[in-house]
């Protein structure tokens, strides 16, 4: 993974995996953020939904988009319109 400096750089996130081939490495995820099922009480106690209690619903990758900016939303229903007219 990769970030931006302050000057406009690419810079290792993890720079102790820098020479590691990503495949070497554990699978990851990201939270889709598209629903979470607990009991009320749970919820107002203030339990994150990120605990290591959680158990996901793990989607298959091209159906689950992090919408964060326009350009995301851009991609999403032109990608949505590509899935739908197959």
């Amino acid at each position: 993974a990769l970030k931006l400096s302050q000057q406009g750089r690419a810079v290792s996130l993890y720079p102790e995996f820098q020479q590691t081939r990503t495949q070497d490495l554990p699978t990851t995820f990201f939270d889709a953020g598209m629903f979470y099922f607990c009991d009320a009480q749970t919820y107002k106690s203030g339990v994150s939904m990120h605990s290591d209690s959680a158990v996901p619903f793990v989607l298959p990758r091209h159906l689950a988009h992090d919408i964060d900016t326009l350009e995301d939303w851009d991609f999403a229903e032109k990608f949505y319109k590509f899935l739908h007219t197959q």
